[in-house]
């Protein structure tokens, strides 16, 4: 049998933005095929399903996030490495006409399948582990409001994270939005 041959990285992304726009339950094969230009045998015979597809579309967007947000986290100021992440994820909602895959796929998932599930929580848990990082680096540093504690922060952060990622694109005011994320790193940095 011949193995398919195509850019795996080009066609998880166009099927990123199908799951995004239509979810996976309003996602056909036939969608899949149009959005990435290959025909579903070569798409069963790649990823064995969908669900397949939306694993390995899921998994290969959480790496690309992941490797983006750490380049904000390598900032000398742990409190600016924060705000850069904050403010890409605006700027990444005020761009897209559809949901974040992460935030779509748990409305769509996080309750019934197990696989999903976990391949959903170790980059939040990973995230939060990294942010709370940064506040006590923060903290180390006497860059962090008197009282702050990271590990609660790092919560309140994570939440606000998720809750822009699931924002609806018709919803994203963009000088609100950056004026939201401006003010919750004021709300947790010393006064100069």
């Amino acid at each position: 049998m011949r193995t398919a041959e195509f850019d795996r990285q080009q066609v998880l992304e166009a099927a990123m933005d199908v799951f995004c726009q239509k979810g996976y339950a309003n996602t056909t094969m036939q969608d899949l095929k149009l959005a990435t230009g290959l025909h579903p045998g070569s798409l069963y015979c790649a990823f064995k399903n969908k669900r397949g597809v939306l694993l390995a579309a899921l998994t290969q967007f959480i790496e690309s996030r992941w490797q983006q947000s750490q380049v904000c986290f390598e900032s000398g100021d742990p409190l600016e490495g924060i705000h850069q992440y904050l403010r890409q994820l605006v700027a990444k909602l005020c761009l897209s006409q559809s949901h974040c895959l992460l935030s779509r796929t748990v409305a769509d998932f996080s309750a019934v399948d197990e696989d999903i599930r976990e391949t959903l929580s170790e980059p939040w848990q990973q995230l939060l582990v990294r942010i709370e990082q940064q506040l006590q680096l923060a903290q180390t540093q006497g860059l962090l409001r008197q009282g702050v504690m990271p590990a609660e922060a790092a919560w309140v952060l994570l939440v606000n994270i998720f809750g822009l990622r699931s924002l609806p694109s018709f919803m994203a005011d963009e000088k609100s939005l950056y004026a939201c994320v401006d003010l919750q790193i004021q709300l947790i940095r010393e006064p100069q």
